[in-house]
């Protein structure tokens, strides 16, 4: 050997041996309790915000439920009202009938009993016009199933095919929604 070579292996044998500590990454400078507790303390905060979504949600069902028995008592209470506003125009028309028909009224003259009748039938439809309900008396109109109830057919020299000759019954609506269908006859034409 020469004396490059045992050089060599003295330096080589004075160098520290190093194990594999180097590769690995160097330790925090933090302390591991402080992370654990921070990650506890994350926690917490997020269960506190759970609860507090959770709480609200309750809270929001609650008033929501509270706000559909309000909206339902006003309903109903606008409904009495509306009913209230009809019936106190159609209680002096009951009063009427219950006078014409009371014995002490009653009277041989046909005539006025009949002109009595058609006061307190004026007096009815004047209520019902004042609640809005219109008469549909469709009569030489063309036949249409939406607003009408075909009951017969009739053949007829002056009303043409498929126009109402006769009004059975008649219709009425409230506002633009049918209440009740004119029952009709309609025409086949010429016979």
């Amino acid at each position: 050997m020469s004396e490059e070579q045992k050089n060599e292996e003295n330096k080589e044998e004075s160098k520290p041996e190093t194990s594999g500590a180097e590769s690995c990454p160097p330790e925090s400078s933090s302390d591991p309790i402080d992370s654990v507790t921070s990650t506890e303390a994350q926690i917490e905060s997020l269960k506190a915000e759970i609860s507090c979504a959770k709480d609200a949600k309750l809270r929001l069902l609650a008033e929501f439920d509270n706000y559909k028995r309000r909206t339902a008592r006003e309903s109903m209470r606008t409904i009495e009202l509306a009913n209230e506003s009809l019936l106190k125009t159609l209680i002096p028309v009951l009063e009427n009938f219950e006078r014409a028909l009371d014995p002490a009224h009653k009277e041989k003259d046909i005539e006025a009993f009949y002109k009595g009748v058609e006061m307190i039938y004026k007096g009815f439809f004047d209520a019902m016009k004042k609640a809005g309900v219109e008469e549909v008396n469709p009569i030489g109109e063309e036949f249409d199933s939406e607003k009408h109830e075909a009951v017969m057919q009739l053949a007829s020299d002056t009303v043409p095919e498929h126009h109402i000759a006769q009004v059975l019954q008649k219709g009425y609506k409230l506002s633009d929604k049918m209440i009740q269908y004119a029952k009709v006859a309609v025409s086949t034409g010429k016979s």
